[in-house]
């Protein structure tokens, strides 16, 4: 079996694992997603809530059950607050689902973003040094996807079809593009919009995400992200970046040759783009940025052995040998095989919220179930 194969089963089998594990204990997902985790978020969200069947604690324990299930309907999710009750010896609510779908509408999308970056930063508090690439550096691999969205007025009016059709002819669709973090695949942001229009490329949603890395970050991602403003962005926050190089860009003027196939340049900054940005975000970036060029040969699991060229902000050859950045730019298709997993595996490849509004919470809910799993692995 590939090392591919491997990593997408490895996750599959513990997504059966919670399963075998939520027939036995409805709403296990304590160990990850805590009451008291819920509760913080809650309180520093400033959410009040009154004590009913339906808190946001069991009404999101509920939520991630229902997207883990197999059919993915609101009376999973409420057989499981049923039996759940009745473990805990109180009174069965009704089979009614009105109540939880009232309850999943209480949850904020405001609350539940945060509540994602308090489990994510807890879960990272723990991760061990020597998972760090080199023993210092958090990778972080950015790549897009697509998901379809049921067809309704509401959904259709959002996040229309790809290309003109007429209603039920194409599903509504959403372009997202997710940062996960090497090596446990947990997602740390994402940001998502309609397919088509100014503003929906994968560029300018990764921009919506640039505020979350850290210094000392490492960005891992194809062509897509090897533009001079979000390399430029990324430097500015103390990150860097290793990314495929569009190899016939021409605003490089070589530096000094560190061996055969690597290389300093100088990146000039390009010509200004109205269409991609304002006039004063264009003179804030700098005139020009040192960066390195590695060719770079890679054995992708299931293809033949590919030669790239990629793009560094990590110039030291001593610090980082050429390489380290085969093996690195190796693990970028792990981005495609976790984003496989939420999409698949986890069954998101189409939502099932017929609004906008709830869209929003089962995305955030469906990527708070997989970075839950993915912590109990």
């Amino acid at each position: 079996m590939s090392r591919k194969n491997n990593t997408r089963a490895r996750f599959a089998c513990h997504v059966e694992q919670v399963k075998k594990r939520l027939a036995e204990r409805p709403l296990g997902f304590q160990s990850a997603l805590s009451e008291k985790l819920i509760r913080d978020a809650l309180a520093e969200a400033g959410v009040e809530f009154r004590q009913r069947v339906y808190t946001p604690w069991i009404t999101l324990w509920a939520f991630m059950g229902q997207i883990l299930s197999k059919d993915r309907t609101c009376e999973s999710a409420v057989l499981q607050v049923q039996r759940w009750r009745v473990q805990q010896g109180q009174e069965a609510p009704s089979p009614e689902t009105s109540h939880y779908c009232d309850a999943r509408k209480r949850l904020e999308v405001a609350f539940l973003r945060l509540l994602f970056r308090k489990q994510y930063a807890a879960a990272m508090g723990e991760m061990p040094q020597q998972w760090r690439w080199l023993g210092k550096h958090d990778v972080k691999v950015v790549d897009g996807t697509t998901f379809l969205l049921p067809d309704s007025e509401e959904n259709r009016k959002a996040y229309p079809p790809e290309g003109e059709s007429e209603p039920g002819t194409r599903y509504p669709i959403i372009r997202a593009v997710v940062l996960f973090t090497l090596p446990i695949g947990l997602i740390q942001d994402f940001a998502y919009g309609p397919y088509e229009g100014k503003g929906t490329g994968e560029s300018s949603l990764f921009r919506r995400m640039l505020d979350t890395i850290k210094p000392g970050d490492v960005v891992l991602g194809d062509r897509y992200y090897c533009s001079y403003r979000d390399v430029c962005e990324v430097l500015r926050r103390g990150g860097h970046v290793v990314v495929r190089h569009f190899e016939e860009r021409t605003n490089l003027t070589l530096v000094k040759r560190l061996g055969k196939g690597d290389g300093l340049y100088w990146w000039h900054r390009p010509k200004w783009a109205h269409q991609s940005m304002s006039r004063e975000e264009y003179e804030r970036l700098p005139e020009k940025v040192l960066v390195r060029i590695v060719k770079v040969r890679v054995q992708i699991p299931g293809f033949r052995v590919q030669e790239y060229e990629v793009l560094t902000t990590l110039i030291d050859p001593q610090e980082y040998p050429k390489e380290s950045f085969g093996e690195l730019y190796f693990l970028r298709w792990r981005g495609e095989v976790y984003l496989d997993d939420i999409k698949t595996t986890l069954g998101m490849d189409m939502l099932s919220c017929k609004s906008p509004e709830m869209i929003a919470r089962e995305l955030i809910v469906g990527f708070l179930a997989h970075n839950t799993v993915r912590i109990q692995m």
